[in-house]
């Protein structure tokens, strides 16, 4: 799909990785970003707030819950309101900065 969108240059697909490369990539993220339709519970959701990664979730199952405050929550299903929320983060760095800490201090 990413060849066929010419996003390949764009995307990195890591497959499953260890730990400390999962931890490295939280940190150096500029936005975290679950677009779950059902998430139960977003342990990712956590480990992202928990590495002061500003999150983006959809309103699906639990994530509402988990973020609460500290990250934006868009309608799912809803790419218009996906794209907001993440240019929101990545446009304002103040907001970035208040969901970093708020779901650091969370997570």
């Amino acid at each position: 799909m990413a060849k066929n969108l010419q996003v390949s240059d764009k995307i990195s697909l890591c497959g499953q990785l260890k730990l400390d490369e999962l931890a490295l990539l939280y940190r150096v993220a500029d936005v975290f970003v679950l677009p779950s339709l059902n998430e139960a519970f977003g342990m990712v959701i956590s480990e992202a707030m928990a590495s002061g990664t500003p999150c983006v979730v959809s309103n699906g199952g639990a994530c509402p819950e988990i973020v609460q405050d500290c990250g934006l929550i868009f309608e799912q299903g809803n790419y218009r309101d996906l794209a907001e929320k993440v240019l929101q983060v990545l446009e304002d760095e103040n907001l970035a900065q208040k969901l970093a800490s708020k779901g650091y201090e969370r997570g």
